[in-house]
């Protein structure tokens, strides 16, 4: 048997037996992929949002600090500043921790399902 004769015997064999076999597992990961990036497109959208209306108020309570920090020193309020401004990070590190659980829990139920 000549090495091109035993290599289109390999190629046949691959595409008769392999690829059968192949077809089934690929169809399986095929629709779990679609799946997935249905439900993490939908989901990451809102949790993007939510993320960003969360992390608006810090932005605006900085300008607003920095535009007033003669004010603020003036008075000796700087604690309540930052008082307020690490309540409203809390807030949005929830969020950001609730969009990664939120896509766990989703990968996790569509595998489970």
């Amino acid at each position: 048997m000549s090495s091109q004769s035993f290599l289109s015997y390999i190629t046949n064999v691959d595409f008769r037996f392999v690829f059968p076999a192949f077809l089934l597992p690929a169809i399986v990961i095929g629709f779990a992929y679609y799946q997935l990036s249905v439900g993490y497109i939908e989901t990451g959208r809102d949790l993007r949002r939510m993320e960003a209306n969360t992390r608006s108020p810090i932005f605006s309570e900085f300008a607003e600090l920095l535009e007033g920090i003669v004010t603020v020193r003036a008075f000796s309020a700087e604690r309540r500043f930052l008082d307020n401004v690490h309540l409203k990070i809390d807030i949005t590190t929830k969020v950001r921790n609730l969009s990664i659980i939120c896509f766990f829990a989703h990968i996790c139920s569509i595998t489970m399902s």
